[in-house]
């Protein structure tokens, strides 16, 4: 018995020393406009460092396209072109959906996004991502929130999970309709040939619904009274 314990040790700390661990720091800034009735068009840019903070690893903007069916369901495709350093920059499409559920103070959430990523000599990566999230509406300026996320990999011949992301963060209100989010992430990549543990610190600044400006009464418009 002493022996099988022993050796599950040996083995389990075999595998964790095996994962590269590492810290990375990610910064996004974001905002939407409504073009017609329930349909909304999306921006997101963003940057990430690696190598304990020291390294950038990516600079990325993302937009996309947003349907509300009813105040439940959402569909949506995105595009992502990704600068990274040194290396090879990368398309994305994505193809998404989420749908939603207020139980009082605890909003419950879930997306399923599929994402395509192309990059120059190779054949592109696809990935499913079944994401679970629950937020508390603790008070009207903060709302703490968990996150959970796993990535399926339907390449292979059975697929494969290859990744999990584990969140846990707050959301603050700021005025006119604009949020910060701040969180921490830990994410683990497995089935890959360098499997490896990240630890992500993160904050997303969010302009909200960006809504026409209103005309000022008494001033002169081009092109009219003059």
């Amino acid at each position: 018995m002493r022996i099988r314990l022993l050796f599950m040790f040996v083995l389990t700390a075999n595998v964790l020393l095996a994962q590269n661990t590492d810290a990375e720091l990610w910064v996004d800034i974001s905002a939407k406009k409504e073009l017609i009735k329930k349909l909304d068009l999306g921006i997101e840019s963003g940057f990430r460092l690696d190598s304990n903070f020291r390294k950038a690893k990516i600079w990325y903007i993302e937009p996309d396209l947003e349907y509300k069916i009813n105040k439940y369901f959402d569909v949506g495709v995105s595009y992502r072109f990704s600068a990274i350093p040194n290396d090879i920059n990368k398309n994305r499409v994505s193809f998404f959906g989420s749908a939603g559920y207020d139980f009082g103070k605890i909003d419950i959430s879930y997306r399923l996004k599929y994402q395509r990523d192309y990059e120059s000599g190779k054949n592109p990566d696809q990935a499913l991502r079944n994401k679970f999230k629950i937020d508390y509406n603790m008070s009207k300026k903060v709302d703490p929130f968990a996150a959970f996320e796993f990535y399926f990999n339907p390449e292979t011949g059975q697929g494969e999970f290859e990744q999990f992301r584990l969140a846990l963060g707050a959301e603050i209100d700021l005025p006119k309709g604009k949020d910060v989010s701040v969180y921490y992430m830990y994410r683990n990549k497995f089935n890959i040939k360098r499997p490896i543990n990240i630890h992500v610190v993160g904050v997303s600044f969010s302009f909200g619904e960006i809504k026409k400006r209103k005309k000022k009464k008494g001033k002169n418009t081009p092109g009219k009274g003059k």
